[in-house]
């Protein structure tokens, strides 16, 4: 397999199985950060919710990292920040800043039937749409990887609120 934006794309894999083989146990993988003023590794947030000019974000990112001899992988994946998740469940979300939020859909101790994943809310069809939207424009550039989902506890927080946080200790149970 060819990667067109990693120049030894064949010898970083070879490390990772190395690496997850054992065979280099005294090894390390190197990963060189590159900001140039203008292209910065999570510059596609600036554009969320808008596919195109996230993927055109990545791109310019792993243009300009191709030819360096490190181990990143060259990976592109949906991710329109921590809020998305709730809108999984019902939640309203919402972008901006190179974010996304949402306000919670209630209080899931004394009602748990309110946060019921939606397999066809707005939420999922956008991050299905950007999806296909990478997988159909990337011609090997670069690495499709599944959706970036974010922490659980991020998405009781989106649901719960900041009661969260206090449920472990108030409601252990």
């Amino acid at each position: 397999m060819k990667i067109e934006y990693k120049a030894n794309f064949q010898q970083v894999l070879d490390r990772y199985q190395q690496l997850w083989d054992g065979r280099m146990a005294d090894g390390i993988l190197a990963r060189i950060q590159v900001r140039d003023g203008r292209v910065q590794r999570d510059a596609f947030m600036a554009n969320v919710p808008d596919i195109p000019e996230m993927f055109d974000d990545y791109l310019d990112y792993w243009r300009t990292t191709a030819k360096l001899e490190d181990d990143t992988l060259p990976v592109i994946a949906p991710s329109f920040g921590t809020g998305i998740e709730g809108g999984y469940f019902g939640a309203d979300v919402k972008f901006g800043d190179g974010t996304s939020w949402c306000e919670h859909t209630g209080d899931l101790m004394e009602h748990p039937e309110k946060a019921v994943y939606n397999p066809d809310s707005d939420s999922v069809n956008l991050v299905r749409k950007c999806t296909k939207y990478y997988i159909d424009n990337n011609q090997d550039r670069c690495i499709v990887a599944p959706p970036n989902i974010d922490c659980p506890v991020d998405i009781l927080y989106m649901l719960r609120g900041s009661g969260i946080y206090m449920d472990f200790i108030d409601n252990p149970d």
